[in-house]
C-alpha cells in the first residue's frame, strides 16, 4: 500500500511579480510562450517508507530519444 502524488510541472511559468521603476506606464513581462506547456510527474511513497522512482508522464506520443537520467520511468 502506498500514496501517489501527481504533480504538474509546467515548462514557463512566468510570474505575476515585476521589478521596475516607480510610475513606469507598461511592463514587459517575457516569456517563451509554453505556459499550457506541462509534464506530470507522479511521486509515490509506500507505507514501509520506501519511495518509488519517479515517473514522468509526457504529453506526445512518442517517448524522447535522449537518454534520461538514471533512475526516472518515462511515459508518453
Amino acid at each position: 500500500m502506498g500514496n501517489a502524488d501527481p504533480s504538474s510541472v509546467y515548462f514557463d511559468m512566468p510570474t505575476s511579480v515585476t521589478v521596475n521603476k516607480k510610475g513606469e506606464k507598461s511592463v514587459i513581462v517575457k516569456s517563451a510562450g509554453n505556459e499550457k506547456s506541462r509534464i506530470t510527474v507522479m511521486l509515490v511513497c509506500l507505507t514501509d517508507g520506501n519511495k518509488l522512482p519517479p515517473a514522468v508522464i509526457l504529453k506526445r506520443k512518442t517517448e524522447p530519444k535522449e537518454a534520461m537520467p538514471a533512475g526516472i520511468i518515462v511515459h508518453a
